[in-house]
């Protein structure tokens, strides 16, 4: 069976909105050993395994789902 795993560093976004402030994060989701936020820094064309977002809307879609 696959492991379906979010790890999150949770980040201060300095926003007016408390919910989006209080819930964002650098977010990794990992399926076993393949990471699924995998993705390219359009500043310095790193390769990133983050993304810095609010896990709000993310939370609410899974708890709907």
């Amino acid at each position: 069976m696959k492991e379906l795993r979010f790890d999150i560093d949770w980040r201060g976004a300095g926003d007016a909105d408390p919910i989006h402030d209080e819930t964002t994060a650098n977010l990794r989701i990992m399926l076993d050993d393949i990471c699924l936020t995998e993705n390219v820094d359009i500043w310095t064309e790193g390769l990133n395994s983050e993304v810095l977002v609010s896990v709000y809307p993310l939370a609410m879609w899974m708890a709907s789902s």
